[in-house]
C-alpha cells in the first residue's frame, strides 16, 4: 500500500516538473532518471529544435481597456479563448500573454532548412485578426 502511494507521488511529481519546465525540462528530468546515480544534473546537453514562432496582437488595447475598464479581462479572456483553439487547432502552442500580445508557436520537427522554406506556407494558415 505504502509503495503505491510512493509510486503515484513520484509520478506526480515527475508530471507537475515536466509541466512547470516544459517539454526541455520533461527531457532533463527524464535524462536525469535514467541514470543509476541518485544526483540531479541540470546542465544536460540541449537539442536544437526548429519551431515557428508568432505574435498575435490586439490592435489598440490601451482604447479597448479605457472603454471597458473592469470587464477588460472579460473581453480578453474571449480573445484567448479564440487565440488558444485556432492555434490548437493548427497543431501549435501558446507560449505566453502579456496582456495585448500572445506567444505563438509551431514546432517543425526533423526538418531541413530548405522543407522548410517550402513546405510553411502550405502547413500554416495566415493570421490575420
Amino acid at each position: 500500500m505504502e509503495t503505491v502511494i510512493l509510486e503515484k507521488t513520484i509520478i506526480k511529481l515527475g508530471s507537475l516538473l515536466a509541466l512547470g519546465f516544459g517539454e526541455a525540462g520533461a527531457n532533463i528530468v527524464s535524462s536525469n532518471m535514467d541514470g543509476a546515480n541518485s544526483g540531479v544534473n541540470a546542465m544536460v546537453e540541449g537539442s536544437m529544435v526548429n519551431c515557428i514562432v508568432g505574435v498575435v496582437r490586439i490592435l489598440n488595447f490601451s482604447t479597448a481597456t479605457e472603454v471597458l475598464q473592469g470587464k477588460v479581462m472579460t473581453f480578453v479572456n474571449q480573445i484567448a479563448e479564440i487565440v488558444h483553439g485556432v492555434v490548437d487547432e493548427c497543431w501549435g502552442a501558446v507560449n505566453k500573454n502579456d496582456g495585448d500580445n500572445f506567444l505563438v508557436i509551431w514546432r517543425l520537427g526533423e526538418l531541413s532548412p530548405n522543407e522548410v522554406h517550402y513546405q510553411m506556407p502550405a502547413q500554416l494558415p495566415e493570421f490575420s485578426m
